[in-house]
């Protein structure tokens, strides 16, 4: 039952439209049940419960305190709005999603579950991605998500399109590292259908992901086969043929052939990337100000958006990004959790990719590389938005961790690490 439950959870974590309060979702129906599951399996199992990146959001839960709760008694006056209900929310929601992470690590023990749980993650991504389509073709906007607000951007039922395309580029990740489905066809077959979803919502960041994640798999499958040398050189060729390709074809004139064409999907995506990237820049020094206002603890959990609401700036709503965040919000205290959880994470990744697995595990994550892949994805995604606070981002953590704890054959190394 357990399982089940959390099969289900995973295949939910796209629904997270209409938002509730607490910023709590349709998702979380499913997910608490789950939780609850596992808690009452791991206890009646007497299995041992494991607790990956416990230290580090440890450490991120205690700068939310300080900073959130205590740092306004300290400087004597409330700079987050809200107090202390924001705060309070960001930290219960930091706890909520380490417990989800750690229910699906647990859960995860064995290779047959570990297979059910990356089915439903293919299958129900590619079931989320085919509705978006099928909205945006037929016109239905309760289906593709599109506002007038983001113009033709479907944002399906994220209710964003850059977390939607974020979704999609992990989910053509998961797909990439798992055995299913085992026929080539289908597997290009539901790559296309997150592909084109991805295209739809008109992410620039989204498609930015995929590249870096698809890049390092690919460099790493040349390693394994030609050797380290190779890789140099093939990087560098890229290099050369990047630098030939903007001296013939300039970006800027990309972005006006996608502004004029006519076709409204190249028009917002393609054709706002220069504006976009300004964007980028007035969000850094927003940030940057409200960090020197707030002082070295920070001006609280979840205190960015409505801090710069009140003072009117102009993107309060994409004022934050992970590493911004952590120090603007969480103060010097929350920097230094973030780089820990980082660390935890690479010490995992590490040691998920590099060594040999049990040939159960194996046969159910035959292309681990891409589970790395979908990490860097989610850490160049983590340059404009905080996801760490995505259910999917503390999904896949929780798989990596399971492919460390569980699949790793310790008595062996691998070949080529």
């Amino acid at each position: 039952m357990a399982l089940l439950l959390t099969a289900v959870a995973i295949s939910s974590l796209a629904w997270l439209h209409p938002a509730g309060p607490g910023n709590s979702s349709p998702t979380d129906l499913a997910i608490v049940p789950a939780i609850g599951a596992v808690a009452l399996w791991s206890y009646l199992s007497g299995e041992r419960v494991r607790s990956p990146y416990g230290i580090s959001i440890g450490l991120i839960v205690l700068a939310g305190c300080i900073s959130g709760v205590i740092g306004p008694y300290l400087r004597g006056a409330l700079v987050t709005l809200g107090y202390p209900e924001a705060p309070l929310i960001a930290v219960i929601q930091d706890i909520y999603l380490f417990v989800w992470c750690v229910a699906i690590v647990n859960l995860a023990r064995t290779a047959d579950a570990l297979r059910v749980l990356l089915a439903a993650w293919v299958y129900a991504s590619v079931f989320w991605a085919g509705l978006l389509v099928i909205g945006v073709f037929m016109g239905v906007p309760a289906l593709s998500g599109i506002e007038d607000s983001n113009g033709v951007r479907a944002a399906g039922q994220f209710g964003d399109p850059n977390m939607a395309s974020g979704y999609f580029a992990m989910s053509l990740f998961v797909l990439w590292s798992s055995s299913l489905p085992r026929r080539w066809w289908l597997r290009v077959a539901l790559a296309a259908v997150l592909l084109t979803a991805m295209v739809l919502t008109g992410s620039n960041g989204g498609v930015l992901s995929l590249c870096v994640g698809s890049a390092f798999v690919i460099l790493a499958a040349v390693r394994r086969r030609y050797g380290f040398v190779v890789v140099i050189a093939a990087v560098c060729l890229a290099l050369v043929i990047g630098a030939g390709a903007t001296k013939l074809i300039h970006p800027v004139d990309i972005q006006v052939w996608a502004r004029d064409s006519g076709v409204p999907v190249l028009r917002d995506w393609i054709g706002r990337s220069d504006s976009s990237a300004s964007q980028r820049v007035t969000i850094v020094k927003e940030a940057w100000v409200l960090f020197q206002k707030s002082g070295p603890l920070g001006a609280g959990p979840g205190a960015t958006q409505p801090v710069l609401t009140d003072s009117l700036a102009p993107f309060p709503h994409q004022a934050h990004d992970d590493y911004v965040a952590a120090v603007v919000e969480r103060g010097v205290e929350g920097g230094i959790a973030l780089v820990v959880l980082i660390c935890a994470i690479v010490w995992r990744a590490r040691n998920a990719v590099g060594g040999q697995l049990r040939a159960d595990f194996a046969a159910v994550v035959p292309r681990r590389d891409a589970l790395i892949g979908a990490l860097l994805g989610l850490a160049v995604a983590a340059a404009y938005y905080q996801v760490l606070h995505f259910r999917h981002a503390w999904a896949l953590l929780a798989v990596i961790a399971a492919v460390h704890l569980w699949g790793r054959e310790w008595s062996t190394k691998r070949a080529v690490s």
